[in-house]
């Protein structure tokens, strides 16, 4: 998309990307509230049943939220990693820890029968608008809008992105003001991102997951750095690739990768190594 075309003068909306769990939240006319994953997943409601007081209580009824669940712990939002795990943790039927609790960000509404319809005509300021007016001094505890910024001009927004980075955030969202609302991707709205690069030392090769198709073929290569305090696994990018590290992983082993990444984290409980957030290989790789 030609960035320096979009509507600057009407004042573009730029959002925090945030790190929670992407999640739709279908409000039903009859007060009904489910969360549902990106794959269509429904989320067991009993651990957020405040939550869903707070969406029936504030938000408009026969409408689907797209959203994040943040994970909140004695008032301070989780990292993402934790965060994310806890959410796995729920999504199977676990619990929250005591003073763990659920905040929804949310940055869009869309009516149930245009979702079903798989487009929606209303301009995307006039949707968001309606989000932050229903939440405005509401004192909802579980629910927020998305934070955004009005941005002029493109530089206005890579600044923002900018500051957010430095936060330790991944980046922004920018979306046009008449941005309609459809079933897939949009040129409307842009993620603006950290991305870095570095090479790593593939030291072998996994086997795809069971009962996939690659379940006997190279699935990812284990990648560290030098210095051996990062390890990440790197999925193999394409079927040339993959025939190629089946027929000569000897070569693959041992050698250097450029690999392409948005963040690094820490060491967590299952290991002791650093990794990387979204690793893949880069394009001048293979």
């Amino acid at each position: 998309t030609k960035l320096k075309e979009w509507p600057w003068a009407m004042g573009v909306l730029s959002q925090e990307k945030a790190d929670g769990t992407f999640a739709n939240g279908n409000l039903n006319a009859d007060g009904a509230f489910t969360f549902l994953s990106r794959q269509g997943t429904i989320y067991p409601m009993g651990e957020m049943e405040e939550l869903a007081t707070e969406m029936r209580r504030f938000m408009p009824q026969g409408f689907q939220y797209h959203g994040e669940i943040l994970v909140e712990e004695n008032g301070v939002i989780l990292d993402r990693e934790l965060g994310n795990g806890v959410m796995s943790s729920i999504a199977s039927g676990g619990k929250f820890e005591p003073g763990q609790r659920p905040v929804y960000v949310i940055w869009d509404m869309v009516p149930l029968e245009a979702v079903q319809a798989g487009k929606h005509s209303l301009p995307y300021a006039r949707r968001f608008t309606a989000i932050v007016t229903a939440l405005k001094n509401s004192g909802a505890k579980s629910i927020k809008p998305i934070p955004t910024r009005i941005c002029k001009t493109l530089r206005q927004a890579l600044e923002h992105c900018k500051e957010l980075v430095a936060q330790g955030k991944e980046g922004t969202v920018i979306k046009k003001p008449t941005m309609e609302w459809k079933d897939g991707t949009s040129k409307d709205q842009i993620k603006l991102k950290l991305t870095a690069e570095c090479d790593l030392q593939v030291v072998g090769v996994l086997l795809g997951k069971k009962g996939t198709k690659n379940e006997h073929r190279a699935g990812s290569l284990s990648c560290v750095t030098s210095d051996g305090l990062l390890k990440v696994d790197v999925t193999v990018k394409n079927e040339k690739m993959r025939d190629d590290v089946d027929a000569n992983q000897d070569n693959w082993v041992g050698s250097i990768i450029p690999v392409l990444f948005n963040d690094v984290m820490k060491p967590s409980e299952s290991s002791d190594c650093h990794s990387l957030f979204l690793p893949r290989m880069a394009e001048a790789a293979y």
